[in-house]
């Protein structure tokens, strides 16, 4: 694939390079909105209790995840090509923060003001839900290609500790204040808090505003959605490093699958109960801020694939934490189950590091291909979770966990075997 002419190419750097301050900012103050706004619809603990309220069953608590992870990776596949052709970015970006932003919004205005049944509400939910899954995936492409063009490679990891560090301290101050208010264990408000979710995303929407962006076009993309599927297979074919990059990431993100099923087993088996979610979520919202900020700077030090490593490991063992603290005596086993919550905060943080390491090892006009490609890789196994969740219901919690950290275990033996683009 032929870059651009060398001097629309230069000229372009030289402006990326004087508006990098500004736009490493306005990145930053994005993420940081989006990450508060985050701690209100949280997949562990949030929005599996909000479904758990309606009365939803545990198959349906397993779709959450299916349509989560469809929501993000499909949309990044199917528009990957458009955006390749794209002279920037970041319009694409701003169209993924309002259809990530807005459907919380709607959530909000049924609960707060449309008397609904619960099956109804369910069903409303779950749709919006869907098209904020898919919002969230064409951020995360869009994020993921605006940084690789706007943000030098050894500065991505200050970026993720910068907005991670802010975001995530702001999101616990933000949790510990509002969440107690309308979450008791007396009454279950949801309302109030997906308006603060929505709030905040179309907050972040518009402080986009900001970004300077030079156009840069390459030539040669394949054309069509036919032609690009053609030119990926190609790619895995031919770069061994990203396939086996694609199954390091698969087997770890089968930690996504157990997400709706944590705040459910910590109600039924360690004895949490709803007034005790705020404590859940500030647990995971303090290690992802403290984790971000450490992991972004040890992967700038030392490179993504070292940190990556190390984060296969963590999400492994976090399936057989909760049923270690499980068996522990009644009286501690609620005060320890944070923990497990504090090691599915670094999952965020992993997700960033696959990005950055994802943008290294491929070739800058190839970003939006290789995201897409990546996410979609992934997602197939998503489409156990419903089976997840009625293999749960049938054989109980602990079986399905420690099985789900055998496999993750497996992954982060596999990575072991990734390359270091930095030393090539």
């Amino acid at each position: 694939m032929n870059p651009a002419p060398s001097s629309d190419r230069d000229r372009a750097q030289r402006q990326i390079d004087h508006a990098l301050v500004r736009n490493f900012w306005v990145l930053a103050v994005n993420q940081i909105a989006m990450r508060i706004g985050w701690v209100f619809r949280t997949e562990t603990v949030i929005i599996p209790g909000f479904v758990d309220h309606l009365g939803a069953s545990g198959a349906l608590r397993g779709l959450l995840p299916v349509i989560g992870r469809i929501g993000a990776s499909l949309p990044q596949f199917l528009l990957a090509p458009a955006l390749a052709r794209l002279s920037r970015q970041k319009g694409a970006y701003f169209l993924g923060n309002c259809l990530q932003g807005l459907p919380w919004v709607l959530i909000a205005a049924l609960l707060l003001f449309v008397p609904l049944s619960s099956g109804a509400m369910l069903a409303c939910f779950m749709a919006l839900y869907t098209l904020s899954a898919a919002g969230y995936g064409l951020c995360t492409l869009s994020f993921g290609t605006l940084q690789g063009k706007l943000i030098p490679p050894r500065q991505r990891g200050r970026l993720l500790a910068s907005f991670g560090l802010v975001g995530g301290t702001s999101a616990i101050v933000g949790a510990a204040l509002l969440v107690p208010l309308f979450l008791t264990d007396q009454r279950a408000d949801y309302g109030p808090i997906f308006a603060l979710c929505g709030g905040l995303f179309v907050v972040a929407t518009f402080i986009l505003l900001g970004i300077r962006e030079p156009p840069v076009r390459h030539r040669d993309v394949p054309a069509g959605l036919r032609g690009f599927i053609r030119d990926s297979f190609r790619v895995l074919g031919q770069d061994r490093n990203f396939r086996l990059l694609i199954w390091v990431v698969t087997l770890m993100y089968l930690t996504l699958l157990l997400f709706p099923h944590y705040t459910i087993f910590g109600l039924r088996r360690v004895g949490v109960t709803p007034h005790g979610f705020v404590t859940l979520i500030i647990a995971q919202n303090g290690v992802n801020a403290a984790g971000s900020f450490l992991f972004g700077n040890l992967a700038d030090r030392r490179g993504n694939r070292a940190t990556l490593r190390l984060m296969t490991v963590v999400a492994a063992a976090v399936p057989l934490l909760a049923v270690l603290i499980s068996r522990l005596p009644a009286s501690l086993a609620p005060h320890a189950y944070p923990l497990v919550y504090a090691c599915l905060g670094f999952t965020p943080v992993s997700q960033r590091i696959v990005t950055n390491y994802a943008l290294e090892i491929a070739p800058q006009e190839r970003h939006p291909q290789y995201l897409g490609i990546l996410s979609v890789m992934q997602a197939f196994p998503i489409f156990a979770s419903p089976l997840v969740g009625w293999a749960i219901d049938r054989a109980s919690f602990e079986p399905v966990f420690l099985c789900f950290s055998g496999l993750m275990f497996v992954g982060a033996l596999l990575s072991a075997w990734l390359v270091e683009p930095r030393e090539l």
